[in-house]
């Protein structure tokens, strides 16, 4: 199956391992399983890069992503790590004008994910308002996590700098 990269169908239960779908029916599931590929990355792969148009949203399976930003240094710094379960690519379903990513994503094993195309739950969203309702739901409890432990990086890294200028 060319959609899955040659490999079986998600079930329900696989679906339901990212955290972001666990609370949708069954018919919810079926219908996002109707829009999901199967993609795998080696380890070191970018699957990509910041300002890239934000076409997809991506649920690790197994393996970790970093989503990395490049510094002053011109080095990349990862500010967070995706683990199983998780979902990455936000920007794909949130940004709706512009849809660019605003970090890279890279592989930091050899990774598995699921892949849905934000235009394609998009389309399904606005023909089952319910659905789209408890995934955007849990779209905004993953952006206040991530923009909590944002703000605790940023305090931490003035509190730092600050002590070391004292």
């Amino acid at each position: 199956n060319s959609k899955t990269g040659g490999l079986a169908m998600p079930s329900h239960n696989d679906l339901r391992s990212v955290k972001i779908l666990s609370n949708l029916s069954d018919d919810m599931i079926e219908k996002i399983g109707d829009h999901t590929s199967i993609m795998q990355f080696k380890k070191g792969q970018y699957i990509f890069k910041e300002r890239d148009c934000a076409e997809y949203l991506y649920g690790v399976i197994e393996g970790k992503v970093g989503l990395e930003i490049n510094v002053q240094t011109g080095q990349p710094f990862i500010v967070k790590c995706i683990f199983p379960g998780k979902v990455f690519g936000i920007s794909s379903v949130v940004d709706t004008e512009k849809r660019a990513t605003i970090c890279h994503a890279k592989a930091l094993d050899d990774t598995k994910v699921f892949r849905w195309k934000g235009s394609d739950l998009e389309a399904l969203f606005e023909t089952d308002y319910e659905q789209g309702y408890l995934f955007m739901q849990k779209v905004g409890k993953i952006l206040k996590t991530r923009l909590e432990f944002q703000r605790v990086q940023l305090v931490e890294g003035l509190y730092n700098e600050q002590c070391q200028t004292a």
